[in-house]
Formats: structure tokens, C-alpha cells, sequence
């Protein structure tokens, strides 16, 4: 017996050297290195693509996880599981993977590579990204993710609604937009075009020393098929010229537009293009009062052309011009012009005295417009009427 027990240890110890399998008296194990840490699972491999813990499970009941942790009942930060990926300086080849995950071939639309989920009532965020180290903010809501920096999206970006941060209390030096918005808008050059796809224009500005300067990405049928999809919009280098504050440029030298902060600078090209029409409507009114014809009738009393503002303004159906054009006049019209000046149509007036055409929104589009009495060859006055949909 003595000797089976003699064995049995020489046996395990030599087992034991050869995994390198290190125990302290504190019960922390290492594995794979020769001095035990304060680790209570320490793994130490030099291999290849082999992992230093390989989980595998396969069971028949759900929920059932290959690997498991719980962090509980700590003071200050929970951690379950913690990945990190990183050189002590920057590298120009390799990749690095924090959390890695894949998922698929399950139910169609209940795959997920990672899946984070926020218990509990508390404020928080189901998932977190930051390019700070450490910059971690207090989240006043409830959130299923929250980033922390630039936010980059190749493909589609789909949300029931997009809002920007615009709390006055948080802006300062605030000014009003100066009088060369409608300038510079009319100068900007919209146009349509396609865009090469997300996989080719990361390949393109992929720095050569990387090591996927080698490599052909490959290009999906999702990829693809937006490729192919016409799109509407400004070219950046052309808004760049006009207002460069509304052009980013990342380090690649991509450049993108902030589209949303050119919705103020349309509203103040429309307002001072509010205000030059109405100058242009009560210049041509006065002019119209100067020069509109007159019928005296036989009370002496006379009848000057006039013309009314349209009701109801806006509209979004039928809306009503009225009118009065004296009796004596040889010929009248009512012109319809849109924001330019360019004519888009013209009413006849066959009934003279007091009278009206009715306008159907269907005959133009949603818009503002301006529309004219001319009487004998003399603008008489000029109204605005506005089109909603």
C-alpha cells in the first residue's frame, strides 16, 4: 500500500510539472506559468490560434451559456467579464479585439453577435462605447446604447426619430446668421449621384503599412445594391468653399457634411427672401395705386382696379383671387409666378367690375408663390400666396 502511495503522488506531481499547474496556500491556481499569481484563475499560453480557455457546451436546454460570470455585492465597479486587446503603444499591423462575438444560423432575426440588456429601474445604458480612456459620464435615461465620441455608420441608419442637442444653456456667443445666407445658399450646387461602396472606400483608405493593405475585401449583395441606389445631396468640397464649419474631414481625409445645420441657414435664406418680396409688393402697390385706371361713373364716384388677397392663405385645395377691374378696361390677367419671377400661369379676366378666379392647389405644387393684376398693360399690385400639402 505504501508503495501504490508512493507512486500515486510521484505520478500526480510529474503530471503536475508537466501542465505547469501552480496552487498557492491562498487556493489561486495558475496554469501555464511557473509562478502562481493573485489571480484565483491565472492562464498563461504562448500558442497560436488556440485559446487560453476553451468553453464548449452543447445541451438541449435554453439559456444555457458556455462560460458564465456574476459579479455581486461589490462596493464601487461590477465587472462579470472583462476583455482587453491592446499594445502598450500604437502598432501599424494586427488587429485587436476587445469582445469578439458571433452569432448565427439560428431563427432568422434572433441572431445576435453581441447582446447587452439594462436591468432594473436605474439610469444606464445596455451598451457603452467610448474613445476616452476611462471618460465614463453619469446617463440621465435609460438607454439600449450610448457612445461616447465620433459614431461611425457605413450602411443605412434607420431611427423613428433624429434629434440634435440644441439646449441653450449649454451654447454661448450666440449670434444672428449675417444677411449673406441667401447668397450662399443659392450658390450651392445640389445634384444626385451613386456612392461606391462602404467596403471600397475603407479598402481605399486603408494605410498601407496595415496589414489588410493586402488583403481584397469582400464586397456583400447589401453592399452592392446601395451602390446602385441614386442619392441626392451636395458634393463636400463645393460646401466646404461656401461654409467649411459644416464640413468634417476625418484622418483618411474622407470628408461629410453636416446636413442638419444647414436647416438654419435655409430658414433665414427663406426669411430674407420674405422680406424682399414683401418690399417688392409694397413698392408695386404703391406704384399700382399710382397708375391703376379709374372709371367715373355717373355719380361722379370712381372705380379703381384693385386686387385682394387670396382666401384662404395658405390653402392646401381651392383657394379664391378677387378683383375689381373697371368696366371701361380693354383687357386683364391674372398672372401666377413662383420665388423667381419665372411665369407659371396666366387667368384671363373675362367678367370686369368685381369679380374672382379660383386657383386649385393641384394645378402647381406645395410652395410659396406670387401672383399679379395686370390691367391694359399695367401692374396694378402683387400678393403672395402660400401652397401646403
Amino acid at each position: 500500500m505504501k508503495k501504490l502511495f508512493s507512486f500515486l503522488t510521484i505520478w500526480l506531481s510529474a503530471i503536475m510539472c508537466f501542465a505547469q499547474i501552480q496552487v498557492s496556500s491562498t487556493g489561486n491556481v495558475g496554469i501555464g506559468d511557473t509562478i502562481t499569481t493573485d489571480k484565483k484563475l491565472y492562464v498563461h499560453t504562448t500558442g497560436g490560434y488556440d485559446a487560453g480557455i476553451y468553453s464548449y457546451i452543447k445541451s438541449t436546454n435554453a439559456w444555457g451559456p458556455a462560460v458564465a460570470a456574476y459579479a455581486e455585492f461589490a462596493t464601487d465597479r461590477q465587472i462579470a467579464i472583462r476583455g482587453y486587446a491592446s499594445n502598450v503603444s500604437p502598432a501599424t499591423s494586427g488587429r485587436s479585439y476587445g469582445v469578439m462575438g458571433v452569432a448565427g444560423n439560428r431563427s432568422s432575426g434572433y441572431n445576435y453577435g453581441i447582446y447587452g440588456e439594462l436591468q432594473g429601474t436605474n439610469n444606464g445604458t445596455a451598451v457603452f462605447g467610448t474613445v476616452s480612456t476611462y471618460q465614463v459620464p453619469q446617463i440621465n435615461g435609460r438607454y439600449a446604447g450610448y457612445f461616447d465620441g465620433d459614431t461611425y455608420v457605413t450602411g443605412v441608419l434607420t431611427a423613428g426619430e433624429v434629434t440634435t442637442l440644441s439646449d441653450a444653456r449649454y451654447k454661448s456667443n450666440i449670434q444672428q446668421i449675417n444677411s449673406t445666407a441667401l447668397t450662399k445658399i443659392a450658390a450651392l450646387n445640389p445634384v444626385q449621384y451613386t456612392m461606391a461602396t462602404g467596403s471600397a472606400i475603407a479598402l481605399a483608405n486603408t494605410a498601407q503599412s496595415d496589414t489588410a493593405s493586402t488583403m481584397t475585401m469582400t464586397t456583400s449583395n447589401e453592399d452592392l445594391a446601395r451602390a446602385n441606389k441614386v442619392h441626392y445631396g451636395l458634393l463636400a468640397q463645393e460646401v466646404k468653399e461656401l461654409y467649411p464649419e459644416l464640413v468634417h474631414e476625418d484622418a483618411a481625409g474622407v470628408m461629410s457634411i453636416n446636413y442638419t445645420e444647414l436647416i438654419p441657414l435655409l430658414i433665414q435664406a427663406v426669411q430674407d427672401l420674405s422680406e424682399q418680396v414683401s418690399t417688392l409688393s409694397n413698392s408695386s402697390s404703391a406704384s399700382a395705386r399710382k397708375q391703376a385706371p379709374k372709371l367715373q361713373d355717373s355719380t361722379t364716384e370712381t372705380i379703381t382696379a384693385t386686387l385682394y388677397q387670396n382666401n384662404p392663405n395658405p390653402f392646401t385645395e381651392v383657394t379664391t383671387i378677387s378683383y375689381i377691374v373697371p368696366t371701361e378696361a380693354k383687357q386683364a390677367s391674372i398672372y401666377i409666378y413662383n420665388m423667381l419671377g419665372e411665369q407659371l400661369s396666366q387667368y384671363d379676366v373675362s367678367t370686369f367690375g368685381e369679380g374672382n378666379i379660383t386657383i386649385s392647389a393641384n394645378e402647381l405644387y406645395a410652395g410659396t408663390f406670387l401672383y399679379s393684376l395686370v390691367v391694359d398693360g399695367k401692374l396694378i399690385d402683387t400678393k403672395q400666396m402660400i401652397i401646403t400639402q
